[in-house]
Protein backbone atom coordinates (compact mmCIF):
# COMPACT_ATOMS: atom_id res chain seq x y z
CA UNK A 1 0.00 0.00 0.00
CA UNK A 2 3.26 2.48 0.96
CA UNK A 3 4.44 1.74 -2.80
CA UNK A 4 1.22 2.77 -4.00
CA UNK A 5 0.86 5.92 -2.09
CA UNK A 6 4.25 6.57 -3.14
CA UNK A 7 3.73 6.16 -7.13
CA UNK A 8 0.22 8.12 -6.94
CA UNK A 9 2.29 11.01 -5.17
CA UNK A 10 5.24 11.62 -7.70
CA UNK A 11 2.57 11.21 -10.45
CA UNK A 12 0.78 14.25 -9.02
CA UNK A 13 4.24 15.95 -8.11
CA UNK A 14 5.58 15.54 -11.64
CA UNK A 15 2.26 16.49 -13.26
CA UNK A 16 2.49 19.24 -11.20
CA UNK A 17 5.66 20.31 -12.21
CA UNK A 18 5.28 19.56 -15.84
CA UNK A 19 2.51 22.58 -16.16
CA UNK A 20 5.00 25.09 -14.10
CA UNK A 21 6.57 27.99 -16.28
CA UNK A 22 9.04 30.23 -15.82
CA UNK A 23 10.75 32.49 -17.25
CA UNK A 24 14.77 33.61 -15.73
CA UNK A 25 16.89 36.55 -16.53
CA UNK A 26 20.32 37.73 -14.91
CA UNK A 27 20.10 41.50 -15.33
CA UNK A 28 23.38 43.70 -14.21
CA UNK A 29 22.70 47.25 -13.34
CA UNK A 30 24.54 49.41 -16.01
CA UNK A 31 23.20 52.55 -14.41
CA UNK A 32 21.60 54.08 -11.45
CA UNK A 33 20.84 57.76 -10.44
CA UNK A 34 18.36 59.22 -7.60
CA UNK A 35 16.87 62.41 -8.18
CA UNK A 36 15.71 64.48 -5.61
CA UNK A 37 14.00 67.56 -5.59
CA UNK A 38 15.62 69.76 -2.10
CA UNK A 39 14.71 73.17 -1.15
CA UNK A 40 13.85 73.64 -5.02
CA UNK A 41 17.25 72.65 -6.24
CA UNK A 42 17.50 69.33 -7.74
CA UNK A 43 19.99 67.08 -6.27
CA UNK A 44 21.73 63.79 -7.64
CA UNK A 45 22.87 60.67 -5.82
CA UNK A 46 24.05 57.60 -6.85
CA UNK A 47 22.04 55.76 -4.64
CA UNK A 48 20.17 55.23 -1.51
CA UNK A 49 22.76 53.42 1.22
CA UNK A 50 22.42 49.75 1.54
CA UNK A 51 20.64 49.52 -1.33
CA UNK A 52 21.22 48.32 -5.12
CA UNK A 53 24.20 49.41 -6.44
CA UNK A 54 25.74 50.00 -10.57
CA UNK A 55 27.27 46.69 -11.60
CA UNK A 56 25.03 44.52 -9.07
CA UNK A 57 23.01 41.67 -10.40
CA UNK A 58 19.27 41.62 -9.89
CA UNK A 59 17.54 38.00 -10.87
CA UNK A 60 13.89 38.46 -12.79
CA UNK A 61 11.85 35.59 -12.09
CA UNK A 62 8.21 35.17 -13.79
CA UNK A 63 6.26 32.32 -15.05
CA UNK A 64 2.82 30.61 -14.10
CA UNK A 65 2.26 27.08 -11.94
CA UNK A 66 -1.60 26.99 -12.95
CA UNK A 67 -2.71 30.14 -14.31
CA UNK A 68 -4.24 32.24 -13.13
CA UNK A 69 -1.58 31.84 -10.42
CA UNK A 70 1.13 34.09 -12.14
CA UNK A 71 3.93 35.41 -10.40
CA UNK A 72 7.02 37.87 -11.22
CA UNK A 73 9.63 39.26 -9.26
CA UNK A 74 12.81 40.83 -9.14
CA UNK A 75 15.74 40.04 -6.25
CA UNK A 76 18.87 41.84 -5.16
CA UNK A 77 20.78 38.88 -5.91
CA UNK A 78 23.85 40.31 -3.62
CA UNK A 79 21.41 41.57 -0.51
CA UNK A 80 18.90 38.17 -1.24
CA UNK A 81 16.23 40.74 -1.30
CA UNK A 82 12.67 40.82 -3.52
CA UNK A 83 12.68 44.83 -4.92
CA UNK A 84 9.87 43.57 -6.92
CA UNK A 85 6.83 41.25 -7.01
CA UNK A 86 4.21 40.19 -8.20
CA UNK A 87 2.07 37.21 -6.76
CA UNK A 88 -1.34 36.32 -8.25
CA UNK A 89 -3.35 38.73 -4.80
CA UNK A 90 -1.04 41.66 -6.94
CA UNK A 91 -1.92 40.06 -10.48
CA UNK A 92 -5.88 39.72 -9.43
CA UNK A 93 -5.68 43.27 -7.85
CA UNK A 94 -4.37 44.33 -11.35
CA UNK A 95 -7.33 42.66 -13.37
CA UNK A 96 -10.53 45.47 -13.43
CA UNK A 97 -11.89 42.63 -16.13
CA UNK A 98 -10.31 40.15 -18.29
CA UNK A 99 -6.71 40.00 -19.62
CA UNK A 100 -6.32 41.80 -22.76
CA UNK A 101 -4.52 39.46 -25.31
CA UNK A 102 -3.34 42.27 -27.88
CA UNK A 103 -1.31 41.48 -31.19
CA UNK A 104 1.70 43.57 -32.35
CA UNK A 105 2.20 42.00 -36.48
CA UNK A 106 2.02 38.35 -35.48
CA UNK A 107 3.40 38.69 -31.82
CA UNK A 108 0.95 37.88 -29.12
CA UNK A 109 0.62 39.96 -25.74
CA UNK A 110 -1.51 39.46 -22.82
CA UNK A 111 -2.63 42.63 -20.96
CA UNK A 112 -3.76 43.03 -17.24
CA UNK A 113 -4.70 46.26 -16.22
CA UNK A 114 -6.77 48.27 -14.11
CA UNK A 115 -6.38 51.58 -12.33
CA UNK A 116 -3.27 50.38 -10.00
CA UNK A 117 -1.07 49.03 -12.59
CA UNK A 118 -0.18 46.84 -15.45
CA UNK A 119 1.43 43.95 -16.52
CA UNK A 120 2.06 42.46 -20.09
CA UNK A 121 4.09 40.33 -21.62
CA UNK A 122 5.06 38.95 -24.79
CA UNK A 123 8.22 37.02 -26.38
CA UNK A 124 10.19 40.11 -26.36
CA UNK A 125 8.56 42.46 -24.07
CA UNK A 126 7.96 42.78 -20.51
CA UNK A 127 6.29 46.17 -18.93
CA UNK A 128 4.69 46.37 -15.35
CA UNK A 129 3.78 49.31 -13.14
CA UNK A 130 2.94 48.70 -9.75
CA UNK A 131 2.75 51.48 -6.66
CA UNK A 132 5.59 53.90 -8.33
CA UNK A 133 7.58 51.34 -9.75
CA UNK A 134 7.88 50.59 -13.53
CA UNK A 135 9.97 47.82 -14.90
CA UNK A 136 10.47 48.00 -18.72
CA UNK A 137 12.50 45.26 -21.20
CA UNK A 138 12.43 44.46 -24.16
CA UNK A 139 14.72 41.60 -26.37
CA UNK A 140 17.80 43.13 -28.48
CA UNK A 141 18.94 40.41 -29.34
CA UNK A 142 18.53 36.61 -28.98
CA UNK A 143 18.54 36.19 -25.45
CA UNK A 144 19.77 39.58 -24.36
CA UNK A 145 17.31 42.29 -22.81
CA UNK A 146 17.85 45.38 -21.98
CA UNK A 147 15.41 47.59 -19.85
CA UNK A 148 14.80 50.56 -17.36
CA UNK A 149 13.36 50.53 -13.93
CA UNK A 150 12.11 53.91 -12.48
CA UNK A 151 10.56 54.24 -8.86
CA UNK A 152 8.85 57.48 -7.66
CA UNK A 153 8.34 58.05 -3.96
CA UNK A 154 6.22 61.28 -4.56
CA UNK A 155 5.77 62.66 -0.77
CA UNK A 156 9.39 62.92 -0.54
CA UNK A 157 10.36 64.12 -4.25
CA UNK A 158 12.60 61.38 -5.54
CA UNK A 159 12.99 59.19 -8.37
CA UNK A 160 15.20 55.97 -8.08
CA UNK A 161 16.24 55.57 -11.98
CA UNK A 162 18.16 52.18 -12.84
CA UNK A 163 18.85 50.40 -16.46
CA UNK A 164 20.19 46.68 -17.15
CA UNK A 165 21.66 44.62 -19.49
CA UNK A 166 19.82 41.11 -18.77
CA UNK A 167 21.18 37.79 -20.20
CA UNK A 168 18.18 34.75 -20.41
CA UNK A 169 18.65 32.06 -18.03
CA UNK A 170 15.40 30.16 -19.08
CA UNK A 171 13.26 31.03 -21.48
CA UNK A 172 10.15 29.33 -21.03
CA UNK A 173 7.74 32.81 -22.22
CA UNK A 174 6.01 30.95 -25.21
CA UNK A 175 4.53 27.77 -23.22
CA UNK A 176 3.56 30.94 -20.17
CA UNK A 177 1.66 33.13 -22.91
CA UNK A 178 0.13 30.03 -24.73
CA UNK A 179 -1.07 28.42 -21.04
CA UNK A 180 -2.98 32.22 -20.23
CA UNK A 181 -4.39 32.42 -23.85
CA UNK A 182 -5.55 28.97 -23.74
CA UNK A 183 -7.23 29.42 -20.62
CA UNK A 184 -8.41 32.94 -21.13
CA UNK A 185 -10.07 30.98 -24.61
CA UNK A 186 -11.54 28.87 -22.54
CA UNK A 187 -13.13 31.30 -20.20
Amino acid sequence: MRWLFALVFCFLATNSFAESYAVVMDCEVTYQSVVSSEDGKPKTYAGFTGETEQGDTLRLEYGTSDYPELYMKLTDVKRDKNILEFDNASIAFLMSDKPEIEFGGDEKIVYFSSENGFLNMSPDKLNAKYFGQRLHLYRYYKSDFHGLRTITNAPNLTTLVQTFDCRMVKDEIEQILAKVVAKLDSD
